[in-house]
């Protein structure tokens, strides 16, 4: 007993069955719900599952016995017309719709994204370019200095450069802003309070003195004329003077596996440059995979969005739960219901929909995939960042590395990255001819 069916592609990559079930299989459906409703329900003048079905018919009506047989035949039908029309859903379709006489189902089917990548070999960007100035080698110069600054307990009021330990609290309107209680801060008004006369009120105390002192916040253009008034209260606890190493031959040694001064400033120098150039690397194969984004045609089901929101939701209920939260107390104090929160981050979900489809589209087009040498190299890196470790945990992590889901992330991780070195290729117009009869295959 064959189904009738018509299908329908929508714009949004669903496909509409109406799919319409031969009245035979239906009387056949109702007599077998005929036989399982007298085993629950009384019959007067027969046993349990012994009435005939024109007697059951009469007693709890043909509309009953209708729909008792549509509910046990919809999952069935649903799976015949799926492999019927011969397509592999996207994500779980659902019946939208149904008549009950004749029976008619209406049945969605959510199919694979598409995507049109137009001539994306066209697109040409002029490449960054780098640079690494003095200053800023200086400043990392600076930086190692501070490393290997020497701090000692000075017994004498707090002088500009110093470290001390204190309490610190901060107060607005009666709310408390911040409060720390023994930390650590180098006194300096380039970096502590920028701005604010932080610095001035705290220079001049000695451990074991409170002082409390005000400042003004700078208002918002929406607020009035008056500015906010911040109270501070600082409790040093105890003062350390700090002395910078000078900038020479012996700090160099201290620093690494350097003789001369000169051979560290050089090595910052290239250090600077290649995380210089990284950054601009990724920034560029961000810019040619926008512009290809921007020429690319991409049609995808709503269930794409949805499985994207149901992840969004998921890491959101994880990183509550990591900060000791419950997510309905979570929900309570932020006012929010979940449904909101997914209508919130839609828009989020459907870029990350596009952003995902275009990349995946690209490492096809491009013939892009991992040799297991190069998963292995990847491990072995992501392995040796890890530093010492006990015995046997290297091993374990391998293991997870090389199957499974960790498996899967490793190779993403360098997908990842050929496709950023082959994006970067194709907008300065180097990208390697592509072989037509691997692609086809």
């Amino acid at each position: 007993m064959g189904l009738q069916i018509e299908q329908k592609e929508k714009e949004n990559r669903e496909l509409e069955l109406t799919v319409q079930v031969d009245e035979s299989r239906v009387a056949e459906a109702m007599r077998e719900a005929a036989k399982k409703l007298t085993k629950t329900v009384r019959i007067r003048g027969f046993r349990p599952g012994k009435a005939p079905y024109h007697v059951v018919q009469r007693w709890v009506g043909t509309d009953t016995l209708r729909a008792e047989a549509v509910e046990s035949l919809a999952p069935e039908i649903f799976r015949e017309a799926i492999e019927q029309v011969d397509v592999v859903p996207y994500a779980p379709g659902s019946i939208d719709d149904m008549e009950m006489e004749p029976l008619v189902f209406r049945i969605t089917v959510p199919l694979e994204p598409t995507v049109d990548l137009g001539d994306y070999r066209q697109v040409r960007i002029d490449p960054p370019e780098i640079s690494v100035t003095d200053e800023q080698v200086n400043q990392a110069m600076k930086a190692i200095q501070e490393r290997h600054a020497l701090l000692e307990p000075a017994d004498r009021p707090v002088q500009d450069g110093d470290v001390i330990i204190a309490d610190l609290k901060a107060e607005k309107n009666g709310e408390v802003l911040l409060e720390r209680e023994g930390s650590e801060f180098l006194v300096d008004a380039e970096t502590l309070y920028q701005g604010t006369p932080f610095v001035e009120n705290v220079v001049g105390m000695s451990a074991g003195d409170e002082r409390t002192f005000d400042i003004a916040s700078a208002k918002d253009d929406d607020e009035d004329d008056q500015d906010d008034i911040v109270t501070h209260t600082v409790a040093v606890q105890e003062v350390k003077s700090r002395y910078l190493p000078p900038l020479n031959d012996d700090l160099a040694k201290e620093e690494g596996d350097y003789e001369t001064l000169l051979e560290l400033r050089i090595d910052v120098r290239k250090q600077l440059t290649e995380a210089a150039q990284q950054q601009a690397d990724a920034q560029y194969a961000d810019q040619v995979f926008e512009k290809i984004q921007e020429g690319a045609t991409v049609a995808y089901p709503p269930a794409a969005v949805e499985r994207e929101l149901d992840g969004i939701v998921e890491d959101l209920k994880q990183s509550v739960q990591r900060q000791g939260w419950d997510m309905e107390e979570y929900l309570r104090v932020q006012s929010k219901t979940i449904e909101a929160i997914r209508e919130e981050s839609k828009p989020g979900a459907e870029e990350r929909v596009k952003g995902s489809q275009v990349s995946f589209a690209l490492v096809r087009a491009e013939q892009l995939a991992v040799e297991d040498a190069e998963l292995e190299q990847r491990v072995d890196e992501r392995l040796g960042q890890l530093g010492e470790q006990e015995d046997g945990v290297i091993d374990q992590l391998r293991e997870r590395y090389m199957s499974g889901r960790g498996r899967m992330v490793m190779i993403n991780d360098v997908l990842s990255g050929k496709l950023s070195e082959r994006l970067r290729a194709i907008g300065r117009g180097e990208a390697p001819e592509i072989n037509e009869s691997e692609e086809e295959e």
